[in-house]
């Protein structure tokens, strides 16, 4: 890999991926041609990804031409507050630099854990991170909470992931399940990077992909499972259970009370409703004052209070100032009626519609 400097910071300059492996083993030219059949279309096509994960990573940090990578916009607000906060304007930084960097909120275990991450992220496989494959890889493993755990379960211990593989090669895999509807494998989408691609078996042994939307995919997994479209990962006839992905913990759940539903219908509005947007749901509540607000408000109030100038030293640094590390993510759970008010509802409609 060679780096140039550009506007003072590193840039990749791209040389084609070079794959050290030991000299392939001697074979006699039956076997040799057997090997060979079974090893260049695979490494081609790895290839082939890397390179257009590069070209992807260009159009994104240089588009006409210009430097952009100093502005570009990360579509997680918890990882657009990571990155600048922690390397400002630039747009690339080395794997070592990153890791030291990444491990102040979200530990990387060393070792095996961290060359798998280091795999997983490294798109274009030159040895730095850039803004663009963070932002691929936060989108690839959201939430932002729990980044690393959801990377581990997904891409590290689950048998249905399958690195640079292709449209074509999924099919090919899966055709080996034809008659075991509910196999399934993913993989990170090629023409739509930062989204996954899941490829499964249906009941008449059709093998069918999709890409999910709206929704991390954990709960794709979890809901198709539901649904009986994924129940054999690869084949397997275990299928990994996910459903730790999505518990929060009980001290960060939110009943709303009557009192409080009431109160906020008399002004049109939900007591779960960021009051500060009036767009999302309260998802975050401030340590140690209490105060709940929507993750974006709290991206922007940061980003903001980063620009204050105060005219004296404070005795601490304000909460507000800080990463999310003193904010909690919380579940608001919405009040429902007893069902005996529906009832008495459902009985007494016309006389109540003419109240």
């Amino acid at each position: 890999t060679e780096v140039c400097m550009r506007g003072g910071h590193p840039a990749p300059a791209y040389k084609p991926p070079v794959k050290e492996s030991p000299q392939p083993p001697t074979f006699t030219s039956d076997k040799l041609q057997w090997y060979l059949r079974l090893q260049t279309p695979r490494n081609l096509t790895k290839l082939s990804l890397i390179f257009s994960h590069m070209l992807a990573e260009l159009q994104a940090l240089f588009p006409d031409g210009q430097d952009r990578g100093s502005t570009y916009q990360l579509s997680k607000p918890e990882a657009q507050t990571f990155w600048r906060e922690t390397w400002g304007s630039r747009s690339l930084v080395s794997w070592s630099e990153f890791r030291e960097g990444l491990d102040r909120v979200h530990p990387v275990d060393p070792g095996p854990m961290a060359l798998a991450l280091r795999s997983t992220i490294d798109l274009t496989c030159n040895g730095h991170i850039s803004v663009f494959e963070f932002d691929i890889f936060t989108r690839l493993f959201q939430p932002w909470p729990t980044l690393l755990k959801n990377w581990t379960y997904l891409a590290v211990t689950h048998p249905g992931y399958m690195a640079f593989l292709t449209y074509d090669e999924v099919k090919a895999r899966l055709q080996a399940y034809t008659n075991k509807p509910g196999s399934y494998i993913f993989r990170l989408s090629c023409t739509r990077l930062g989204q996954w691609a899941i490829g499964y078996v249906t009941e008449d042994g059709s093998i069918l992909q999709t890409i999910p939307q709206n929704k991390p995919l954990f709960q794709a997994l979890i809901d198709g499972r539901k649904e009986g479209f994924y129940l054999y990962a690869d084949g397997k006839n275990a299928n990994p259970d996910l459903a730790e992905l999505t518990e929060v913990s009980s001290q960060n759940r939110i009943q709303v009370s009557q009192e409080q539903f009431e109160l906020y219908c008399q002004v049109g509005s939900t007591f779960q409703l960021c009051k500060i947007c009036a767009e999302n749901d309260k998802d975050v509540r401030i340590q140690p004052c209490g105060h709940l607000l929507c993750r974006g408000c709290l991206n922007t109030w940061q980003v903001r209070a980063r620009s204050l100038t105060f005219p004296r030293p404070l005795p601490f640094r304000p909460a507000w100032l800080g990463l999310a590390a003193l904010c909690k993510q919380l579940l608001l759970l919405p009040f429902t009626f007893p069902p005996e008010w529906y009832l008495f509802i459902y009985l007494h409609f016309d006389v109540l519609s003419n109240c």
